[in-house]
């Protein structure tokens, strides 16, 4: 809200959004003296919460906060005091919601569709849930990429179905979520599989992926991969009779 997007960062903002505005533009325009009547002022503040939420997935927090926002300008203005139709549109954090028929909370892992590739979708950590009134609902996930999302050397080799924790966050509709999955720690992955887990997608995972700095490190401490506010607790487990050895394979850039 308070300034535009960076180009070379968002280069689709510009593509989606055909008139930007921000309050800083704003403010510069009041300083100026070119707003003539409260009509153009507030016409300016409507076109930077709808812009705000066009780019934003509907329950993210963004999107929320352009509702609250604009509903704010809209009552000083006007002097509105009555509930009006964007208070259903308000979201609210929870802790689990239901979708198509499974609980989903905050700390699961999920599959996100990937339209790139449908048969690899995305690997996420879910750590907040979103539903307003009219019963739209949204996550904020943390992204574990596969090998091939990263950027490595072609002779680095990896474990089968290891995935690898990013710093990377990311808004979804509930829309985008295809089914619930595991992400597990080397030494729960050696020794068994989650109860319940029959015929879903269970991922290795010791390290994480710096984006910024293209390199992986260890994680000492699963725990620190946890959402704020949930405690880690440990998966149960139907053990192995003996631990396994996990598969390395090679680089798909081979």
């Amino acid at each position: 809200f308070m300034s535009l997007p960076d180009k070379k960062m968002y280069p689709d903002y510009y593509e989606e959004i055909k008139n930007p505005i921000s309050l800083d533009v704003i403010k510069r325009k009041i300083d100026n003296g070119e707003y003539l009547d409260e009509e153009a002022f507030e016409a300016d503040m409507d076109l930077m919460c709808e812009n705000a939420k066009k780019y934003n997935v509907e329950g993210s927090q963004i999107h929320n906060d352009a509702i609250i926002l604009q509903k704010l300008a809209r009552k000083l203005l006007k002097g509105e005091t009555e509930k009006d139709k964007y208070d259903d549109e308000i979201s609210i954090s929870v802790d689990e919601v239901e979708h198509n028929g499974e609980i989903y909370q905050v700390g699961d892992y999920v599959h996100i569709a990937n339209e790139v590739d449908p048969d690899k979708p995305n690997v996420a950590h879910i750590h907040k849930i979103w539903e307003n009134g009219k019963g739209v609902r949204a996550l904020y996930v943390c992204w574990y990429y596969r090998p091939e999302q990263t950027k490595h050397q072609a002779t680095h080799k990896f474990y089968e179905n290891e995935v690898f924790k990013t710093n990377t966050f990311h808004d979804h509709s509930f829309n985008d979520v295809v089914e619930k999955c595991f992400v597990l720690p080397y030494k729960d992955y050696i020794s068994g599989r989650p109860k319940g887990s029959k015929g879903m997608s269970v991922y290795l995972c010791e390290s994480r992926y710096n984006e910024h700095q293209k390199n992986f490190s260890k994680i000492k401490n699963w725990a620190s991969t946890m959402p704020d506010g949930v405690p880690y607790r440990k998966v149960e487990l139907i053990k192995f009779n003996e631990p396994i050895i996990p598969k390395k394979v090679e680089s798909a850039l081979v």
